[in-house]
């Protein structure tokens, strides 16, 4: 009897072990290594300027010899350079220089002296929200938004003290991406994840 127990004892180890073996084999690890490339988003600014006018080196163009109560052509679009769709937001920002180098107002009372036209279509696609503005909807990869603003318009009552000043127009353009970003309200001024402004 004690060598039937002692049998079916060393069988219930030999069994027990090889479980455990069994075991040790189906936990057995493996690594696998993911390689993730994430997308780009890049946009860049499509400019007209007028006939005759210089390019400068870094963008855009210079003209001389505008008087007041004229209009300067500056045609102002963004492009999207990647494939992905993007939300799009442009800044404008205008400063005045005196011949002697000196900062000017750019307004004389409540009269802006430097405006913008803007083009018949600009309600549609565009809206202003402080000093900025939005592109309605997102602009698909590899297309041109349609025109921000048309002319720069130099007011009437630009007066004697800005004789041979210089009117400068600075455009900032920014873009976030638009997959997983549309806003619970539907509003695009609620978009975000803006790159911070820029100087």
């Amino acid at each position: 009897m004690k060598k039937k127990l002692l049998v079916l004892g060393a069988m219930v180890c030999l069994i027990a072990i090889l479980a455990a073996g069994t075991l040790a084999y189906f936990t057995t690890n493996a690594v696998v290594h993911n390689v993730i490339t994430t997308g780009e988003i890049d946009i860049s600014l499509v400019e007209k300027g007028p006939v005759g006018s210089t390019p400068l080196p870094d963008g855009g163009f210079s003209v001389s010899g505008v008087m007041p109560d004229s209009k300067i052509q500056k045609e102002i679009a963004v492009k999207n350079e990647t494939g992905e769709p993007a939300w799009i937001r442009v800044k404008l920002e205008c400063t005045i220089v005196s011949k002697d180098g000196k900062v000017m107002e750019t307004t004389l009372g409540e009269t802006a002296l430097i405006d913008y036209v803007y083009p018949d279509n600009f309600a549609e696609n565009w809206v202003q929200e402080g000093d900025f503005y939005y592109y309605k909807k997102p602009l698909a990869g590899n297309q041109t938004t349609t025109l921000l603003i048309e002319e720069v318009a130099i007011a009437p009552e630009m007066n004697n003290p800005y004789q041979e000043c210089t009117v400068t127009v600075n455009v900032k353009a920014y873009a976030v991406q638009s997959k997983n970003n549309t806003p619970e309200s539907g509003d695009v001024l609620d978009i975000k994840g803006w790159p911070v402004d820029m100087t």
